[in-house]
């Protein structure tokens, strides 16, 4: 019935390139997406503060709001996590995940306003858990 739809778990793994097939370089991409995430995460984080009191004249509170949005994004992707690896894979899912990630610092480094600052952190920590939950799917599956 509703499972039936649903793909097999080996399958998620299917989209990976012919090259990757070993489970070395399979676990060596699947580091390399969570650094590429933490890298970002970690590139806004110590210029954040100064960035805002100088240029947005932001008062702690709203400093710290900003920097809760990236949390409270990763947590709210937790309900879609799975239909988005059953929809795209856990390849599609990573890759989805670290374009949006992108899009979110692009979109941080740009914003004009504090609320869209908020809006950019917020997606970016969407994205993060999208990633960090295919990942740990993705190593679950190969090991």
């Amino acid at each position: 019935p509703a499972d039936a739809d649903r793909r097999r778990p080996s399958a998620l793994l299917s989209d990976v390139p012919r090259w990757a097939v070993t489970q070395p370089w399979m676990l060596a991409l699947l580091a390399l997406s969570c650094a590429i995430e933490a890298f970002c995460y970690t590139l806004c984080v110590p210029f954040m503060t100064t960035h805002l009191h100088a240029t947005y004249k932001a008062s702690v509170s709203q400093s710290a709001l900003i920097f809760v949005a990236y949390t409270i994004g990763s947590v709210a992707s937790t309900p879609f996590v799975e239909r988005i690896t059953f929809s795209f894979g856990c390849t599609g899912a990573i890759a989805l995940g670290l374009l949006t990630l992108g899009l979110s610092q692009l979109a941080f480094m740009v914003a004009p306003y504090l609320q869209l600052l908020f809006l950019a952190r917020l997606v970016g920590g969407f994205a993060a858990g999208i990633i960090w939950s295919a990942v740990l799917t993705a190593c679950h599956l190969i090991s």
